[in-house]
């Protein structure tokens, strides 16, 4: 039964939208499959601009494909349900009215809308795959997560996120006066050392934080800081990064 939700993960896959879209014959010969993969991941999009994606996929005829020990038992269909999770002014769109595909079908959805709120997005399948065992067909419900759109905000440049990404950006607003905030971007969950010094290496603030993928935010109070020139770090265990920020508390 797990190598049938397996299966059915795989057509999930495939039921993520189509606008309008054209299965791309380049995988009309495959087995079955994704395109992209989570690995390659979905492009990151930017508040304000138009966004699309699209995802092609192959559904396998045979669950003996992935498992020879369920040779023989059918992939019937699969049938999307819903999308969750995707950034607030996205949709999707499959190439079949039905949202539904048939064991061996190609397929292909698009994901588009303009994006209006910046973030980092994980995305969850949830559909519905007919299997026959024992001349009988059954539904399976199933969930499928590892697909992120990373939104970022106008005007800023997007960022495509993978597991090493490990970038830190300038605090804003800059000179702090009373509050700032300083954003980095992660390419997974992992826990992170923030520390601010003066320019006499003196700490002045640390914490441990916690970090998701994409976009992280710190907001810091100044007031007790004198006015001055400080450096603050991020640091994974395995890199380090700094900038510098300047305090003015009139």
């Amino acid at each position: 039964m797990k190598k049938l939700l397996l299966i059915s993960t795989v057509l999930l896959s495939s039921f993520f939208a189509s606008a309008q879209c054209t299965p791309d014959p380049l995988y009309q010969d495959s087995t079955y499959g994704v395109w992209p993969d989570t690995i390659q991941n979905f492009v990151p999009g930017t508040v304000g601009t138009a966004y699309s994606q699209v995802l092609n996929f192959k559904l396998p005829l045979d669950a003996g494909v992935i498992d020879p020990s369920f040779t023989g038992v059918n992939i019937d269909s699969a049938v999307l349900q819903n999308v969750n999770g995707l950034p607030p002014g996205l949709t999707y769109v499959c190439n079949t009215s039905t949202n539904s595909w048939l064991g061996g079908d190609q397929g292909c959805a698009t994901i588009q809308g303009t994006p209006t709120s910046q973030g980092s997005y994980d995305i969850t399948i949830e559909l519905d795959g007919w299997v026959t065992v024992f001349f009988a067909p059954f539904s399976q419900a199933i969930s499928f997560g590892g697909y992120v759109i990373d939104v970022g905000a106008a005007g800023i440049e997007s960022i495509a996120v993978n597991n090493s990404t490990f970038i830190l950006n300038q605090n804003f607003p800059n000179p702090a006066n009373g509050n700032s905030t300083i954003q980095f971007i992660a390419g997974k969950q992992e826990t992170i050392d923030f520390t601010i010094t003066n320019l006499l290496g003196d700490i002045v603030m640390e914490k441990v934080i916690s970090s998701k993928r994409g976009v992280n935010t710190i907001d810091i109070s100044t007031n007790d800081f004198s006015s001055g020139i400080y450096l603050y770090s991020i640091s994974n265990g395995k890199n380090m990064l700094t900038k510098r920020m300047i305090v003015s508390n009139n």
